[in-house]
């Protein structure tokens, strides 16, 4: 009785085969549109200009704010930082008052 083995397959099959899996396997997600969002605040400057900051609107003072509650350090003009993130939530508190305070130099 003659015992016969089959060859092992060689190392670029392999390759193939792999790789072909690995993109079969993401390509679900991918078509489904499964793949989480990030988050919209990450894309958010980390640096505004007091001139810039004021043409924000009221929504986007609002993901600026959102974004100072998740952590980001958010500096307006040459405010410390301390200073930056209370201009931030008086802004999404009170957009048209913030602004005001801020053409009076009240901050």
């Amino acid at each position: 009785m003659t015992h016969h083995m089959t060859p092992a397959p060689s190392r670029r099959a392999l390759l193939g085969w792999g790789s072909s899996t690995v993109l079969a396997g993401l390509a679900g997600p991918v078509m489904a549109n499964e793949w989480p969002d990030t988050d919209p605040t990450d894309r958010l400057p980390g640096y505004y200009g007091v001139q810039r900051f004021m043409t924000l609107s009221k929504e986007e003072v609002y993901m600026v704010n959102l974004a100072v509650k998740r952590g980001r350090r958010i500096l307006i003009g040459r405010y410390p930082a301390s200073v930056s993130r209370q201009i931030i939530k008086d802004g999404a508190r009170d957009w048209p008052a913030t602004r005001q305070k801020l053409l009076d130099k009240g901050y």
